[in-house]
């Protein structure tokens, strides 16, 4: 009897997490933190591009004080840029497409664009975008 007290007990906990979570999702409790993480996601893959930038600086000064010619910089040059377009394209597929299928609907980039402009709203004015923004996915 004991037993059966037990599992009904382990069952309804899980039954009522369930609810909770639904709730929580229902009402935006999960909106802010989702935001939260979504912009560091965001502010980390930036940072990653300024340093990939700044390496590729770096590069072109020593081509630079090496004496490669400007007309071969200038073509590494925009071999780069475009490499650097590809990548930024990629990196913002892999993260919408690794986006949890159950927030997907609330994610609102989906371009580099997209995201510096998010990221921008959100590290100027933290609690205005994320109230923007709740307001934005309830409507």
């Amino acid at each position: 009897m004991t037993l059966i007290y037990i599992i009904a007990a382990f069952l309804a906990g899980i039954f009522f997490q369930k609810i909770m979570s639904s709730l929580a999702v229902i009402f935006g409790l999960k909106n802010r933190l989702l935001h939260a993480i979504e912009n560091e996601i965001i502010e980390f893959t930036l940072n990653v591009y300024s340093r990939l930038i700044m390496s590729l600086e770096t590069g072109y000064i020593t081509m630079r004080a090496a004496g490669v010619s400007e007309e071969t910089i200038k073509r590494i040059k925009n071999e780069d840029d475009h490499d650097l377009l590809q990548w930024k394209k990629e990196v913002m597929q892999k993260f919408v497409d690794s986006y949890p299928n159950v927030y997907k609907e609330m994610l609102q980039v989906e371009t580099w664009e997209e995201a510096m402009q998010q990221l921008s709203a959100y590290k100027e004015f933290p609690e205005e975008a994320v109230n923007h923004e709740s307001n934005n996915r309830n409507n």
